[in-house]
């Protein structure tokens, strides 16, 4: 395998993808060349189409890199430093108190032609009123007992049905009606007078609800601002006019303090304080930079700084979505002794969506590196993460890398004019003075570079000027260079193969080869009977209804109901149980910190009273809120764990699986060549080469969806894998928001179970200590659910096989659109030969040289040279 040590490494995948792209050109030359001669048409398309998807692969799928981080670990700031020093990120030395920018930022470099731009798209309609409503729910339906009215019918409905009060209940919310806007800004009135009388504000949980809130404030502030209506009208910007709205608004949390305390006219006093380009990043979804990096083009890379972490559902569903698609996930961690809360619920997130094997762990050093790894290490190797990329981890230091490549830029003159501004902002924080460009640079990096280097070290650096020693020593000592190659290595040799050759060049020889034996077929029938060949065609017909009736027959004993009774069995122990056990365990401080009666709680209750101009039932509005927590910590886990166990199986996943399935569908593949063999197909030219058709499974779900999702799924007519759930899962996205996901394995049992444990909950209430609160109703929840689930433990089971029959219908259903579309190939090649022996000799005989003119001397010399590349490639980058 090719090493990051020789010389040539970093160059290697692009040189072969320019390579791939070329042969892709030359091959689009002879189709026009092909196209030219009006003959041929259904090969030219064929063909073309098959060179368009792969270039399009070529270009889209690049590797990308998901950075993950607890808050202020420096994510941002090693985004820039792949960015080339350009401040991409919203970044500073003086802290914005934000947790998340809400949105995914991507970096990736432009293809060949294209210009520099910034890709942004903007949150739906959608997307905004589920924030909204994540953070208002509680208290919209408390005013409007219409709303709550149409919640309940929808917890109680048929999982068809859902939709249906979906469109009911978030037509009350929408922001865009008088309706919707006065009762989400009435329930914004509340929400702000409980949360500001609650105690103990300093709790991540009530951290994260100031995020919450400030969304919710800011999409009722400028929805409807008429500027913001032309900017979504753009998709399109230039890297400079980002500055004015990707960056979080200065002195942010002092400013968010007053906007707090107004109840009265909170909105008024949101576009009072900050300004509307202060508020646009709460409407961004995602944005990518397409701008030249060094750092990128070798390598084809694409880095997403992700959003932080359990800041919110959406913040965290946004996040999961990028691992998820992530070819590598760098998580970065501070070098402290011991792992943060934070960061050890992340790891577990990491590991529980099926992602762990992507994992590489960055220490983010900022002081002289002390033995901190051991400790670190042997909490990492109890969560899980036991490979040799994750316990040897990447040691480097963000800030020295980002300011060794400004350094750099500074130097030659090509640094741009906005990361020079950030440069002299950074150090007037430090400072208190006004510095040129080279003053800011060594006042900013100088007290950083110190922090790591010995006493011996910092009296031979001379820092009284900026020049390319000094620049060359912070660069080697942030170890940048080294923690780039490791990451490559691992990407390079886990992604390339499938890009070059799975998605690249294989689709493109199969598409040639079935053109060779249409060219074989014309060549032939020039001086064939018409005799001789309807014999053939009867033949080629017969042979082929045997194939695929014997096929069948075996299918039947391999890809069998009993998949589903071990899928079924193991999901409930993996997925269910275990998502009500951390159900119990994260729900139980939300609870306790919504629904604790303690100081200023009570003249929360009477503002609410007040509101209502009659009195509510507080226990009712408590179990509410109760209801509404557990129902997200459920949704969440059942999610997580979900995706998780479908990523498990796979060649080393989940043990059931490889035991009792896995060479199930290996077998399948297997069976069908052998069977195709057997019957001497290939014989008959009108069947020749049609085998290249016969899936290859890998058993690897996510893989296999990959390749054959377009043949699997959309035959699979009403099985629940077209339904949303499984397919959105399979295909590595994520059903979110308010669709209670064990509705969909036992209709109806989730919103019982969790409104039984809301009831007991709000017993609880009255513990001595915080401790005692939180075990109590840990417990009490977790018996509650679980106790409902086993009551009803065989229909779930009995559900649950029906969900799952949707993975035995993908590989059933793509082998059967295999069949159909090798009979589809026959009957075309069948009819084009009627149409040519119907022609005058003279013309058979020159499209019969037309067609050995491209078979020789264009399409097998291209396929040939197309192996020829998928050789070269898989002696680098051997098929994983």
């Amino acid at each position: 395998m090719f090493s990051i040590h020789d010389d040539d490494f970093e160059e290697l995948f692009s040189k072969k993808r320019a390579e791939l792209l070329n042969l892709l050109n030359k091959t689009e030359g002879i189709v026009k060349k092909l196209s030219d001669t009006g003959d041929f048409d259904p090969v030219s398309e064929d063909v073309g189409t098959q060179i368009e998807k792969t270039r399009q692969r070529c270009h889209e799928g690049l590797f990308s890199i998901a950075l993950i981080a607890a808050f202020q670990s420096g994510k941002s700031t090693t985004l820039n430093a792949f960015a080339d020093g350009r401040e991409i990120a919203p970044r500073g030395l003086g802290g914005g108190g934000i947790k998340t920018s809400a949105c995914l930022v991507k970096l990736q470099n432009p293809n060949e032609g294209e210009k520099e731009t910034v890709k942004v798209t903007w949150k739906s309609h959608q997307d905004l009123l589920a924030r909204l409503n994540e953070a208002l729910e509680t208290n919209a339906r408390a005013i409007s007992k219409e709303l709550d009215e149409i919640s309940k019918n929808r917890d109680e409905a048929e999982t068809k049905d859902k939709m249906k009060y979906d469109q009911q209940y978030y037509a009350f919310l929408d922001f865009e009606t008088v309706i919707g806007k006065t009762l989400l800004e009435n329930a914004l009135k509340i929400e702000l007078s409980s949360y500001h009388n609650q105690g103990n504000k300093a709790s991540s949980e009530a951290r994260d609800m100031e995020d919450i809130l400030r969304f919710a404030m800011l999409i009722l502030a400028y929805h409807d601002h008429p500027q913001l209506r032309k900017l979504q009208e753009r998709s399109n910007f230039k890297p400079e006019e980002m500055e004015n709205y990707l960056k979080f608004p200065e002195s942010f949390t002092e400013r968010w303090e007053q906007c707090f305390k107004s109840y009265d006219d909170p909105i008024r006093q949101v576009q009072d304080t900050f300004s509307f380009n202060e508020a646009v990043y709460a409407f961004i979804h995602s944005v990518t930079f397409v701008v030249n990096s060094e750092h990128l083009k070798k390598s084809g890379a694409a880095i997403i700084d992700c959003p932080g972490l359990f800041a919110s559902n959406y913040d965290t569903l946004i996040a999961r979505e990028a691992m998820q698609e992530s070819s590598a996930i760098l998580f970065l961690l501070p070098a402290n002794n011991q792992l943060s809360q934070s960061e050890i619920n992340t790891l577990k997130l990491i590991k529980e969506i099926g992602t762990l094997e992507k994992v590489f762990i960055g220490f983010n050093y900022r002081t002289i590196k002390k033995d901190v790894q051991s400790e670190i290490l042997s909490q990492l190797k109890k969560l899980g993460f036991n490979k040799s990329y994750q316990q040897n981890p990447l040691s480097f230091n963000a800030f020295l890398a980002l300011r060794a490549i400004q350094g750099e830029k500074i130097l030659n003159g090509s640094l741009d004019e906005y990361t020079q501004k950030q440069i002299q902002r950074d150090a007037k924080v430090l400072s208190g003075e006004d510095l040129n460009l080279n003053e800011a640079w060594l006042e900013t990096t100088e007290s950083v570079l110190h922090n790591i280097l010995s006493r011996k070290e910092r009296r031979e650096i001379n820092f009284d000027f900026l020049n390319d020693e000094l620049v060359k020593i912070v660069r080697e000592k942030s170890q940048w260079d080294l923690a780039i190659n490791t990451i490559k290595d691992y990407v390079f040799i886990t992604k390339a193969w499938l890009m070059l050759v799975f998605f690249g060049c294989q689709p493109i020889i199969e598409t040639l080869k079935e053109a060779e034996v249409i060219f074989q077929i014309n060549e032939r029938n020039a001086d064939v009977k018409r005799e001789e060949a309807e014999q053939e065609w009867k033949e080629a017909e017969d042979k082929f209804k045997l194939f695929k009736q014997q096929s069948q027959e075996k299918l039947k004993a391999i890809i069998s109901p009993d998949w589903e009774i071990v899928l079924a069995d193991s999901f409930f122990k993996k997925v269910l149980l275990k998502s009500l056990e951390a159900t119990g365990e994260s729900a139980a401080p939300k609870v306790l910190e919504q629904t604790t009666i303690g100081k200023g709680f009570q003249d929360a209750w009477n503002r609410v009273a007040n509101f209502f101009k009659e009195e509510k039932d507080k226990e009712e509005l408590m179990k509410d809120k109760i209801i509404k927590i557990i129902k997200e910590e459920l949704n969440k886990h059942l999610s997580e764990k979900t995706q998780g166990w479908l990523n498990s199986l796979k060649e080393g996943g989940n043990q059931e699986y490889v035991t009792m399935i896995l060479p199930k569908i290996k077998l399948a593949c297997e069976q069908l060549q052998q069977q195709w063999d057997s019957l001497e197909l290939n014989y008959n030219s009108y069947l020749k080469g049609l085998d290249s058709i016969i899936p290859q499974f890998t058993g690897n779900i996510q893989r296999d969806l990959d390749k054959y999702s377009q043949e699997g799924i959309d035959s699979a007519g009403d099985q629940s894998l077209t339904e949303g759930y499984f397919s959105s899962l399979l295909a590595g996205g994520f059903v979110f928001g308010y669709l209670f996901l064990l509705d969909l394995i036992f209709p109806g049992l989730g919103m019982l179970l969790v409104t039984v444990a809301a009831a007991v909950i709000t017993i609880l209430s009255l513990f001595k200590s915080k401790e005692e609160r939180i075990e109590s109703i840990t417990i009490k929840i977790t018996e509650q659910l679980k106790e409902s689930v086993t009551k009803e433990s065989s229909s779930i089971n009995l559900e649950l096989r029906k969900n799952l029959e949707a993975i035995r219908n993908f590989y059933s259903r793509t082998i059967q659109h295999s069949f159909d579309k090798m009979s589809q190939q026959l009957q075309q090649r069948i009819s084009s030969a009627k149409k040519q022996l119907e022609l005058a000799q003279k013309d058979k005989k020159r499209l019969a040289e037309v067609a050995k003119e491209f078979r020789e001397n264009e399409f097998e010399p291209l396929r040939q040279e197309m192996k020829q590349f998928q050789t070269s490639v898989e002696q680098i980058w051997p098929k994983p």
